[in-house]
């Protein structure tokens, strides 16, 4: 029976001395609330080069009729050119749509003229050229309208980045045959895009 009140002692004295050292004070939500409405107010005040909210709150001006008319005007304008743009917009895409597109697709050429050819290099992983036969559409160069060029990008679980820049470079051949580098003529045109 001694023990048991002993320790009952022991813990209201150590729970005493434990409040007594907590640095922790509660939270009044109401207090805080009220002393930041009152600071956003005197960032208000502060704004408007005031040190007190003013005593009386005088009534609005009644709008001339000049302001208004130039309101109203200045707003039919914007109206009326957000509709001739959408009326001009829709008839430039009916136009593009009554002439009729084809589609082609030119796939990649092989890197080798030969099937038998074994590559006695390895392949540099920062550049490779891609080889496109398109004799065939030279001879309809006016009617081209858009080119694209799609590559298809593996996840690779090693990369050490997150983004790859590509560079692309179109290699122009003169009528020897001869490469034409861009430091001859101005037709190697680089184009670079990152990817994610």
């Amino acid at each position: 029976m001694h023990c048991y009140l002993l320790s009952v002692f022991v813990t209201l004295d150590l729970a005493t001395v434990a409040f007594a050292l907590s640095t922790c004070s509660t939270l009044d939500t109401d207090q805080f609330m009220r002393k930041r409405i009152e600071a956003i107010r005197g960032q208000i005040l502060s704004k408007l080069k005031l040190t007190s909210p003013p005593e009386e709150y005088p009534e609005p001006e009644e709008v001339p009729p000049e302001v208004i008319s130039i309101y109203n005007s200045t707003r039919d304008l914007l109206q009326e050119k957000a509709n001739h743009r959408a009326a001009s917009c829709e008839k430039e895409r009916s136009d593009e749509e009554y002439y009729a597109k084809e589609v082609y697709k030119i796939d990649m050429g092989s890197y080798h003229p030969s099937a038998n050819f074994i590559s006695t290099s390895n392949q540099n992983p920062y550049f490779r050229r891609v080889r496109f036969d398109v004799s065939a559409m030279e001879k309809n160069a006016s009617n081209l309208v858009k080119a694209e060029f799609r590559v298809f990008r593996l996840q690779n679980p090693k990369a050490r980045v997150s983004e790859q820049r590509i560079e692309l470079y179109q290699i122009c051949y003169g009528s020897q045959g001869e490469v034409n580098f861009p430091g001859q003529k101005p037709c190697c045109r680089p184009h670079s895009k990152k990817q994610k």
